[in-house]
């Protein structure tokens, strides 16, 4: 393959994937009663992300240029409507005073584990695995994802255990109430 087909397709690629996985996922979000706060956002991230791992491991077993840019095109999409969607739900979860440093710390976190030692760690898995004909870079780079979708899983259990206690609360908070007006009531009426 030329260098400037690579070049081109993959330049193509990096730009109107993300891009029009961004735009999607803001038409999901603004669609989605209660937006980033709904019960479904982190599912869908979860569910998005899951796909997104599994086009990233069909990619491995093949090596048709066509078939690599169409599924390298749709991983790079699913992740960008994971990643607004994940960043929304961590910005709607704390407090106003700390949305600009949870923010930050996200931004610095994306950087310092994602982004900077992405292509190094790649580069070297690739060459103690085998040089330019190893996969075990991009396999490892594909499976951050399981571990993304672990922390989502564990993020929607934790969030169902604190909804059920939520309910717990109001339901006995509401039964006091009814108790309290139905004392109050019976010490107004005449003995």
């Amino acid at each position: 393959m030329p260098e400037h087909y690579v070049f081109i397709s993959f330049g193509l690629i990096c730009v109107t994937s993300p891009t029009f996985g961004a735009v999607i996922s803001s038409k999901i979000g603004d669609s989605m009663k209660g937006g980033y706060h709904s019960k479904n956002a982190l599912p869908l991230c979860f569910w998005v992300l899951f796909a997104s791992f599994w086009v990233g491991m069909l990619l491995l077993y093949f090596s048709n240029w066509i078939i690599i840019n169409v599924l390298l095109w749709i991983f790079l999409f699913l992740g960008a409507i994971a990643v607004p969607f994940m960043t929304g739900i961590m910005l709607n979860s704390v407090t106003q005073d700390h949305k600009a440093a949870a923010n930050s710390i996200a931004n610095f976190i994306y950087n310092m584990l994602g982004y900077l030692p992405a292509p190094y760690l790649y580069g070297v898995i690739s060459e103690k695995t085998g040089g330019k004909t190893s996969k075990w870079g991009m396999i490892v780079t594909f499976l951050v994802n399981i571990l993304t979708c672990v922390f989502i899983g564990l993020a929607i259990l934790s969030k169902d255990e604190k909804e059920e206690k939520d309910d717990e609360f109001s339901q006995n908070l509401i039964e006091k109430c009814e108790l309290e007006e139905e004392e109050s009531q019976l010490s107004c009426l005449p003995p």
